[in-house]
This record gives structure tokens, C-alpha cells and sequence, in this order.
């Protein structure tokens, strides 16, 4: 497993790992406001390590994580063929839409930054 720079880590919130014989096998990090939002980064089990349910074990860290449990929303972007692991630790894919204050709701668009040039 590739090392995370120390960078990354000192900026986040909560970071949850699961080692073996001193070896991190597998890590992930949570950005988070601490009340509204959470996001789930850098999910990662070593190849070496997949299939012998290190992943659910590491996200059952995260979502009893004590910092995470006021969090109304916590959340992530996967590849869609890991939807349904995500789906089996208790995350559903979201529809797109949210209430808005004014009434009804309406569809989210997830947008990226593009740099020029």
C-alpha cells in the first residue's frame, strides 16, 4: 500500500486505519464540518489484502468513528462497480435531489474545477 503524504493526513479530520503485524493494511480519510457534511476519501485495502473483508472492517471504523456521529450526512463517490460493496456496509446511492428551503426539491449536478491551461 502506497503511504499517504503526511500533508493530506495533517488536513484531515478523521482518519481511520486497520494494521497487521505493524503492516497498515488498509486506510481511508474523513473531511468533515462536524455537523453537516462528511466525506469519505481515499478508500484503500492492498491488493494483497482484498476479499478478506478488511474494506467492511474499515468502514465500520468510519461510519462509528465518535467525531462522525453528529454528522448528518455522510457520504462518498466510488467507481460504480463498487457500488454494491458500499451498498453492503449501509450506504445507498443518493438520487440527486435535495429539498430546498423554499419548497420542493431539486437535482443536484456535481461539478469539478477546470484549470486553464
Amino acid at each position: 500500500m502506497s503511504s499517504v503524504p503526511n500533508a493530506t493526513i495533517a488536513g484531515t479530520e478523521v482518519a481511520v486505519g486497520v494494521e497487521d503485524a505493524g503492516r497498515l493494511v488498509a486506510s481511508a480519510r474523513v473531511l468533515t464540518d462536524s455537523l453537516y457534511y462528511a466525506n469519505v476519501f481515499d478508500v484503500v485495502v492492498a491488493t494483497d489484502r482484498r476479499g478478506e473483508g478488511l474494506g467492511g472492517t474499515l468502514m465500520e471504523a468510519v461510519v462509528e468513528h465518535p467525531d462522525l456521529q453528529g454528522v448528518v450526512g455522510l457520504s462518498l463517490l466510488c467507481r460504480r462497480g463498487l457500488v454494491p460493496f458500499y451498498e453492503s456496509v449501509g450506504f445507498e446511492p443518493h438520487d440527486g435531489e435535495v429539498d430546498v428551503p423554499e419548497g420542493g426539491t431539486e437535482e443536484l449536478v456535481r461539478m469539478t474545477y477546470r484549470q486553464e491551461g
